[in-house]
């Protein structure tokens, strides 16, 4: 991602506010996919944040700074509970929304320390994977795993 597509207009207290958002309600994982690059299929991972919550607001406005998309959150097995969206970022936006929001971050400082670490480990689109970059990026997933659980 260019410097041209980081967020601008917002204040050091506005993404410290996210930080505190993402840290104490968010998760940040490694998530497994499939693409294919000239005929041959391959597996990599997506670094991705995402933040539950029942106040629509406040993830339209994590969507406002870091981009990614909200979606309801599916509750048919609980129609009592209040509605639920989800803000989702991921790939080279979840980077920068990372990399902002780290100075500010504590409980899952570490997590996002790993997975701006695994943005590392990919290759541009359609490009030839490098040796060795799956088997970086298994182990970054499995240390981030650990991380969840401690």
């Amino acid at each position: 991602m260019s410097t041209s597509q980081q967020p601008t207009g917002f204040s050091e207290t506005d993404i410290a506010w996210a930080a505190g958002f993402v840290d104490g309600e968010g998760c940040i994982a490694l998530v497994g996919r499939t693409q294919i690059i000239k005929g041959v299929q391959y597996k990599c991972f997506v670094l991705r944040i995402t933040v539950a919550n029942t106040d629509l607001r406040t993830l339209m406005r994590l969507k406002e700074m870091f981009n990614g998309s909200v979606y309801p959150q599916n509750h048919k097995n609980r129609p009592q509970n209040k509605p639920c969206w989800v803000w989702s970022c991921a790939a080279a936006y979840a980077e920068v929304a990372l990399r902002m929001m780290l100075p500010y971050m504590l409980s899952k400082k570490e997590q996002a320390e790993v997975g701006i670490l695994s943005r590392q480990h990919i290759q541009p689109n359609r490009a030839r994977r490098l040796p060795g970059a799956l088997e970086a990026q298994e182990k970054i997933y499995s240390q981030l795993r650990l991380m969840k659980r401690a």
